[in-house]
């Protein structure tokens, strides 16, 4: 009986310890993460999945919103507007997506709370692939295509990225719903669209964390020049 004790607390011991280490996160180092100025390669491989050009767009437009991870009153005290503020919350572990508290929830449709649209496959599969490669704070430079400016290939892309997450179909911020073709358009008829991205006077800026890049911002005029076709 005395023996069945001790094997019963060995395993109990066992189990307490191998739960206790499930999702521990590991001492940080703060040397690797405390610049918030990325590494830049000039070309874009492929394979790779890049922070700024990638990740951080969507982290931002679905987790750093007002009565969010913003920088003002952070929910939780997490922050997800930098590379820096992301790393520091100790939710991710590079190279290890399926013990990072942060791939977990995004995976599981528990974030973006309130009800609001998750994420898609092919961003979270994003985010899965940048932790896996090291979750670096990276960054790549292609030059930028000028002859694309159409709305499915170049502009939805941009904005399913950078607006998408505040402007979705349930809670959209400020009211302003970005889920498609006809309601990116009523804003443009509206003139909200151009102020808004532009950050032009008489409006509020959007993304609010900063313009969009050079690349991006010349494809949004180029196109509403055009018309501002559904093409």
């Amino acid at each position: 009986m005395k023996r069945v004790a001790i094997v019963l607390i060995g395993v109990i011991s066992v189990f307490i310890l191998v739960q206790s280490c499930k999702h521990e996160v590991p001492d940080i180092n703060t040397d690797r993460i405390y610049s918030n100025i990325p590494t830049v390669s000039d070309t874009c491989n492929w394979d790779t999945v890049y922070f700024v050009k990638e990740i951080l767009p969507i982290i931002v437009s679905n987790c750093a919103g007002t009565e969010c991870h913003d920088d003002k009153d952070p929910e939780g005290g997490m922050n997800f507007t930098t590379y820096v503020n992301i790393m520091l919350s100790k939710r991710i572990i590079p190279g290890n997506p399926d013990q990072s508290d942060f791939y977990e929830v995004l995976a599981k449709h528990e974030m973006p709370p309130d009800g609001r649209d998750p994420l898609t496959p092919e961003q979270i599969n994003a985010i899965r692939i940048w932790i896996k490669q090291g979750a670096n704070n990276n960054d790549c430079f292609n030059g930028c295509d000028s002859t694309n400016y159409t709305f499915s290939s170049a502009i939805w892309p941009i904005l399913n990225a950078t607006c998408k997450g505040c402007h979705s179909n349930i809670k959209p911020s400020k009211g302003i719903k970005i889920i498609d073709y006809p309601s990116v358009k009523t804003l443009v008829n509206s003139g909200i669209f151009e102020i808004s991205v532009f950050h032009l006077e008489g409006g509020s800026p959007m993304p609010p964390k900063g313009q969009l890049d050079s690349c991006s911002m010349y494809k949004v005029r180029q196109w509403l020049n055009a018309g501002a076709p559904n093409n």
